[in-house]
This record gives C-alpha cells, sequence and structure tokens, in this order.
C-alpha cells in the first residue's frame, strides 16, 4: 500500500467509517495493482493497529478477567470497555470502590496525565468525560488539571462548562511559587523576610522598588508649615525629581 492510500485510509478511519466501505475507494486508487484479497489484509491490518490499544490480547483477557473477579468482590467496583467496528479493544476505563467513596469527599481537584504514551506503557491512560462523571456519580470536579492538548481542552469546556481547568505547567508554576523562595538579589534582611511571605511576581515588584530606591538620593529643601519638600535625585535614570510630603495627610 502506497503512502497516498496510507493516507485517505488513516483520514477514512479518522470520521469512522467502518472498515467494509473504505475497501471500495481504495480499491479504486490501487485499480488492477494488486488482487483483491492482498489489499482487504493490508487494509485491515493497518485498521487494527490505528484502531486498538497496543495490548497483547492475552493480556487483555487477563485484565477483563480481573475486573470481573473485583467487581464480584465489591460491587461499587466500576469498569467500562470500549470496541471499535471490528470488535477488537480501544478503551478501558475503571475506578476502583474506595476511589469512588473518596471523591464525595476530595473532588476539589482532578489531574489527568495522558502521557503515558510517551512511556513505556505504550498506551494513552485517560478516562472518557461522560464515562468518568457517570462512575462519580455525576458530580463535578472543581479544578480539572491537564497537559494544553487541544483535544482535551475542547472536551473539557463542552463538558465540564463550570469546572476551572488549569494545565500542568501552570499548576507547577503554582506550586513552585508557593512552596519555594524566590532568588534574592540582595542580603536584606527585609528582603529575606518578605520572601517568606509574598509569592515569587509581587515579591521580584518588591526587589524592583527596593533597588530602585538604592539610586535614589532625598535631600531636604525646605519646610512650609505641615509640608517638607525634597529633592530626589534618581542617578540610575539621571534625573532629579521634587516631593512634597505633607504631614497631615
Amino acid at each position: 500500500m502506497n503512502m497516498i492510500s496510507k493516507t485517505n485510509l488513516d483520514v477514512l478511519h479518522a470520521v469512522q467509517v467502518q472498515t467494509s466501505k473504505i475497501y471500495t475507494p481504495i480499491a479504486e486508487q490501487y485499480g488492477a495493482s494488486q488482487s483483491g484479497s492482498f489489499l482487504d489484509k493490508d487494509i485491515r491490518k493497518r485498521m487494527n493497529k490505528e484502531g486498538r490499544l497496543a495490548i497483547e490480547p492475552e493480556n487483555a483477557h487477563a485484565m477483563l478477567d480481573h475486573f470481573i473477579q473485583l467487581q464480584q468482590e465489591n460491587p461499587n467496583f466500576f469498569y467500562v470497555i470500549d470496541l471499535n467496528d471490528e470488535q477488537c479493544l480501544r478503551n478501558v476505563f475503571w475506578v476502583d470502590a474506595k476511589s469512588r467513596h473518596d471523591y464525595i469527599n476530595f473532588n476539589d481537584v482532578v489531574y489527568l496525565d495522558t502521557t503515558y504514551l510517551k512511556k513505556r506503557c505504550k498506551m494513552p491512560f485517560a478516562p472518557f468525560m461522560g464515562t468518568w462523571l457517570r462512575a462519580m456519580s455525576g458530580v463535578t470536579p472543581r479544578v480539572i488539571i491537564t497537559d494544553e492538548d487541544e483535544g482535551m481542552k475542547a472536551a473539557v469546556a463542552e463538558v465540564l462548562p463550570d469546572t476551572h481547568h488549569r494545565y500542568e505547567e501552570e499548576s507547577k508554576a503554582d506550586f513552585d511559587s508557593k512552596h519555594g523562595l524566590p532568588a534574592l538579589k540582595s542580603h536584606s534582611p527585609h528582603g529575606k523576610q518578605l520572601s517568606t511571605i509574598y509569592t515569587h511576581e509581587p515579591f521580584k515588584k518588591f526587589q524592583l522598588e527596593v533597588l530602585g530606591t538604592i539610586a535614589c538620593h532625598p535631600r531636604k529643601e525646605k519646610e512650609d508649615g505641615t509640608k517638607t519638600i525634597f529633592r530626589v535625585q534618581d542617578f540610575e535614570a539621571q534625573q532629579n525629581f521634587i516631593v512634597t510630603w505633607d504631614e497631615t495627610k
């Protein structure tokens, strides 16, 4: 099968066209260059590769047997499987009884990690939104954390419109800001103390103001009743400023 045919096959499969209906346009593209039996074999081989989990059949049977046993031991164990048009395993979702029970009290934040596809498991690991909500008695989380996948953004916006959607990198930055100390640019004891109080961004603004005052030299010009007038030289900006302080305000 040439590259053009493979691309067309992937497009037809992506829009969920059944294998039997895919055969005709691909066969017309091939013409008489390949016999029907070999073409049919190529199509089904690629469809199976693209439309099912990267898991061996014996492992799939063992997994389902294990799920059945767990549900027999505890009816609150929840699992569901998704098959493609060829009745091959495409997706699996499960949640144990304790997680379902704990979620009622700890549903503030849900973290969704789909990076397993890039790791040794060779398969994505993520719940279906609808199935997951059914397993969790329809209770939506207040916050859900995912990667920045465009498909995931659209799915969360559609299925969980009232849930605050955060991205993994944002959450990591928030955690580092809350639990880590910012870099100090001076040995000022005040700066060290404030670095333990403020998060990183407000503290950076404070540091800029502190460093700015070092370059400023105030000099009292005159007093007028309750007002005191200062001339402030900013050596960094090379400018002079007149500042009035009113003790009644």
